[in-house]
């Protein structure tokens, strides 16, 4: 490849019971002693390794979280088990009464919503959902047995409709700067 445009971004999300019973509000709130968390592990699952870890780090709470231990399916704390795969689990947990909240991606609450999962998401600000980093590339090979069709399926991703398909999953837009292709640097 030598080009890519970035065609939409993805946020993090807490995901609650429905009603938000326990009146979850902030990243912080994932330490208080009442709430029981669900999160995805930090050997494996990238939505932890390359960003829900940063946000807990900046807020100080990763320490209380995960007590030192990077695991996969594992009891942290009285009050924090890591997933091995958190956007199956999640939900479970909190329909099932074991977590009150987790860090997920936004696409994952209203997957689980589609689902009939009585849960919701709480939206983060964007210090803290990441919308801006998370980003999804793409481009075409240069030697693609098919390059006309990848270059028509290039220029579809930058069309309303597509744009409109994604952010009806939950995705966020990407800008049309980012909608255009750039050289690989």
């Amino acid at each position: 490849m030598r080009d890519y445009k970035i065609y939409m971004h993805n946020e993090l999300q807490m995901m609650v019971a429905k009603g938000n019973p326990k009146a979850i509000a902030t990243i912080d709130d994932l330490v208080r002693s009442d709430v029981r968390t669900s999160l995805p592990n930090p050997v494996n699952e990238g939505i932890m390794q390359f960003y829900a870890r940063k946000v807990l780090e900046r807020h100080g709470i990763w320490p209380q979280l995960a007590n030192g231990r990077e695991c996969v399916s594992c009891q942290t704390t009285e009050h924090n088990w890591f997933t091995a795969v958190h956007h199956r689990e999640t939900p479970e947990r909190i329909r099932e009464g074991k977590s009150d909240a987790g860090i997920v991606w936004k696409t994952e609450v209203m997957q689980a919503l589609r689902q009939g999962i009585p849960v919701e998401g709480v939206e983060l600000p964007a210090a803290d959902s990441l919308r801006d980093q998370v980003s999804y590339a793409t481009g075409a090979l240069q030697n693609a047995r098919h390059r006309a069709s990848a270059d028509d399926y290039l220029a579809f991703l930058a069309t309303q409709v597509a744009q409109d398909a994604y952010a009806g999953f939950g995705f966020v837009r990407a800008r049309p700067e980012e909608l255009a292709l750039k050289p690989i640097d």
